[in-house]
């Protein structure tokens, strides 16, 4: 019989126990750094409510002394007993409130609740149970969203209300970086009232420290290139934000850009996990299986190594089968070329994030955005990177609704006066460049005062939506019809070859409005009409302002015969 020698036996146990106290440590540097980027507050106890570890963001958000911790990691009835003699929760014996929660966290059972603290902090808790005892527990601080959801107030402009309401800072500055616009969280966030930020210098809204750090990013957009960025800022009260920016040129229709919307969100208490526990497998899934993110880590060879059960259900997969598949076949061939040079540059040792639409096999799509983090080893190597992504769909819709809003008329969807205005000057300079001629119309509607008067807004309102309508089905796609007035209406005709083209045209709609209008809801008869006034580019005028002037004035000359057309010349 052969056999291992009892040396041999000892050299062998010898070198699995340092193998296995390596794993352990770094193990629990890994937990470490997982969770200390981790945007909330995060413990993690053992069965006898041991803690095992927790992040920075613990002390910050809770005000734990250093010396609470000066003798290493304390117990879960410590930090229980602090807080009661600081009169955290409120009035009543310290020590009877202090074994009442500690009974109550040894039957182990999941909570989420909400806490307000003495300094008007509100946080959520929520405590996840681990299989094995002891628990997860994550503190987020919800002071304001809490604060936001007592500050909706009803808006008559749907764009005020929809800004107002989205989970996001907005701020619209010009070519100038002056402040156009602002929404109630933006001005909020810097304690003053919109009326304040409007039409003021963006520097003196951020203050120029502020403004040298970003001043650069903001060019960059008012360039045409859209830019995001993260940054940190410290509030007046003393308090250290972090903000996730997105901006996004606003490109005007002849090529120039105006200006640029910027959209900030505070993501201060975002759960996002950028890595997975390591200290268990089964710590980790219950951790990363119960954040609102998809997490992977990736290896040298950007081969999986760790998926939460978010992310292999995004890509239809299992998560038993994402280990050792590579990126290429999980997101697929095209997505992969689309993104590996993102991928190239995390392995190299730089942090990335981009944003991208993912279309599904069954045609749907979902907007996503990826956020890159080297591995980066103790002794600078790169052994991977850790990728956590979110679902941004319902922020991208955000943006393109409000988007559409500051360029249409929220009633009838038309192009408003900003958009017609763009679309005018626009066209003169295509007419320039192809010496070719147009047309515009200034339209105002005739007895419309009296339908509002006799039958109320609502019936105008529809009154006006049917006209509308009824334009746009007397003119040719490529004609832009544009509401610029409460019931005054422009319409650029493009290519215009004749006068006689023209007077066509005119007469159609005239006809068109001239005839019987059925309102609902009592199927009310209304007959209105319509006075049209006509300038001719480059016949009588070859500039925007002149043009306007002209069409208006031609307007005023046909209303005083009554539902007809005029030329400016005529």
């Amino acid at each position: 019989m052969t056999g291992m020698s009892k040396g041999g036996a000892s050299s062998a146990a010898q070198e699995s126990a340092v193998i296995a106290r390596e794993i352990a440590l770094d193990s629990r540097e890994m937990l470490q750094v997982l969770l200390d980027y981790l945007p909330s507050a995060v413990t993690l106890f053992g069965p006898d409510l041991e803690m095992i570890a927790c992040n920075a963001k613990l002390r910050e958000l809770l005000e734990f002394p250093d010396e609470l911790f000066a003798h290493g990691l304390p117990s879960l009835p410590t930090l229980l007993r602090f807080n009661a003699l600081r009169g955290e929760y409120g009035p009543g014996d310290a020590e009877a409130i202090t074994a009442a929660a500690v009974a109550r966290a040894r039957e182990m059972q999941p909570h989420v609740f909400e806490r307000t603290r003495p300094n008007g902090v509100v946080l959520e808790i929520r405590g996840t149970p681990l299989p094995g005892g002891g628990f997860v527990t994550i503190y987020t601080d919800i002071t304001e969203r809490r604060q936001a959801d007592k500050a909706v107030r009803d808006s008559g402009a749907e764009l005020h209300l929809l800004t107002d309401n989205v989970p996001a800072m907005i701020l619209y500055v010009d070519s100038d970086m002056n402040c156009v616009f602002a929404n109630k969280r933006y001005a909020d966030f810097f304690k003053l009232a919109v009326a304040d930020i409007i039409g003021r210098p963006f520097v003196e809204i951020v203050g120029r420290a502020a403004y040298a750090e970003i001043e650069g990013h903001f060019r960059e957009a008012l360039a045409g290139h859209p830019v995001a960025y993260q940054r940190a800022v410290r509030l007046a009260s003393g308090a250290l934000r972090h903000l996730d920016v997105k901006l996004v040129p606003r490109t005007a229709e002849h090529g120039s850009i105006p200006g640029c919307y910027s959209m900030a969100i505070d993501i201060t208490e975002q759960k996002q996990t950028e890595q997975a526990l390591r200290d268990s497998v089964e710590q980790m899934r219950m951790f990363t299986d119960n954040v609102p993110s998809m997490t992977v880590s990736w290896d040298e060879n950007l081969r999986c190594l760790f998926a939460n059960k978010r992310f292999a259900e995004f890509y239809g997969l299992e998560v038993g089968d994402l280990p050792g598949m590579h990126v290429r076949e999980v997101i697929g061939e095209h997505a992969f070329r689309d993104v590996e040079d993102h991928f190239a540059l995390v392995l190299r040792g730089h942090p990335d994030a981009y944003q991208r639409l993912h279309k599904f096999a069954n045609g749907s799509s979902r907007y996503i955005e990826v956020k890159l983090l080297p591995h980066v080893a103790e002794d600078g190597g790169i052994l991977g990177c850790y990728a956590v992504t979110t679902d941004i769909t319902e922020q991208k819709q955000a943006e393109q609704r409000i988007q559409h809003l500051a360029h249409h008329d929220n009633l009838t969807g038309l192009p408003n006066r900003l958009l017609f205005n763009d679309r005018l000057g626009q066209e003169i300079s295509f007419a320039k460049r192809g010496a070719r001629r147009f047309a515009l119309f200034y339209l105002d509607l005739d007895k419309f005062k009296p339908v509002n008067d006799a039958l109320g807004h609502n019936a105008g309102d529809e009154l006006l939506r049917i006209v509308s309508n009824r334009l746009r089905e007397q003119v040719r796609e490529s004609d832009t019809v544009a509401r610029v007035g409460g019931d005054e209406f422009a319409v650029i005709l493009r290519d215009i070859d004749s006068r006689e083209d023209i007077v066509t045209i005119a007469e159609k709609i005239v006809a068109a409005l001239a005839q019987p209008f059925h309102l609902e809801p009592r199927e009310h008869r209304v007959d209105i009409g319509t006075s049209i006034g006509i300038a001719l580019y480059p016949d009588h005028a070859q500039d925007h302002q002149s043009l306007v002037k002209l069409a208006d004035a031609a307007m005023y000359s046909a209303k005083a015969h009554g539902s007809c057309y005029r030329f400016c010349a005529d």
